[in-house]
């Protein structure tokens, strides 16, 4: 999944919560195949998902006016 936001005389950003979110990136990329068996795992995933932050730095393009 991809969000994108838009405004008028900014261009256009897209942000993934996967990639653009480094600590659930790398808590995915870490996974080791007896990490799925450990519940604690999943609650971790779970906090992470809620915590998801994502800041759009859109940049100017054309004057407000």
């Amino acid at each position: 999944m991809r969000l994108r936001a838009e405004a008028p005389g900014y261009a256009a950003m897209t942000l993934s919560p996967f990639l653009d979110y480094p600590p659930l990136l790398e808590a995915v990329t870490r996974l080791e195949d007896k990490d799925l068996l450990d519940w604690k795992t999943f609650e971790k995933m779970r906090t992470l998902l809620g915590d998801i932050e994502l800041t759009f730095a859109l940049k100017k393009t054309t004057p407000m006016t």
